[in-house]
């Protein structure tokens, strides 16, 4: 039995975030936008009339930017679909214990109401944010304790990344939103969730 389902089964007022189908959608519209572009590139490559290149410069340009874009691109959307298709699906459990992170690699699993301080919504906008970069801020109590009780189930990479951050006088750890369910909303439901199971807020 997969964590969140065990949490689920131990505590039957618990609640289960998934991501929307829209996201598998969106994945599967990628891999497709990048094979129409492929083929319409080589075709507009391949078919396009020798006398025209020195009058239409610009077309055939536009097919090796296609067809340059979907040898990046087609790679990339494929393995991103068959992880996406092949692993556990990003999931995050609130119960009477806390909040179980299963969102990603480098999710951290249980983190105990006792040690959250607070919730916080942290979104890049602007044209530096590329994919899904916003994310829920769990605000610790005690940032070392907390870390102490998670390294022996933690992947090395992730305990260095929480050292670093904490070594810099952060005390928070960032939850990845969940795709198809605005961060806001997210963070929203964690506060009334921390409220009604602790009576804080």
């Amino acid at each position: 039995m997969s964590a969140p389902s065990a949490a689920v089964h131990a505590d039957p007022s618990a609640r289960v975030l998934t991501a929307s189908s829209a996201v598998l959608r969106g994945k599967i519209g990628a891999f497709a936008v990048f094979v129409l572009v492929g083929l319409v590139s080589v075709c507009l490559w391949t078919g396009f009339p020798v006398d025209l290149m020195s009058q239409s410069r610009r077309l055939p340009m536009f097919a090796i930017m296609g067809m340059v874009a979907c040898v990046i691109g087609l790679p990339l959307s494929l393995v991103d679909l068959w992880r996406y298709l092949s692993g556990p699906k990003p999931t995050l459990v609130i119960d009477s214990v806390g909040v179980h992170d299963h969102l990603s690699r480098d999710s951290v699993g249980l983190i105990r109401w006792e040690e959250i301080e607070g919730f916080n919504a942290r979104t890049l906008n602007g044209w530096l944010k590329i994919g899904n970069n916003d994310c829920v801020l769990v605000y610790l109590r005690a940032p070392q304790a907390t870390l102490e009780r998670l390294r022996p189930t933690l992947p090395p990479r992730v305990v260095r990344r929480m050292e670093r951050s904490f070594s810099h006088g952060h005390t928070t750890i960032p939850i990845p939103a969940l795709l198809g369910i605005p961060v806001t909303s997210m963070t929203s439901l964690l506060r009334d969730e921390m409220g009604k199971r602790t009576g804080r807020s």
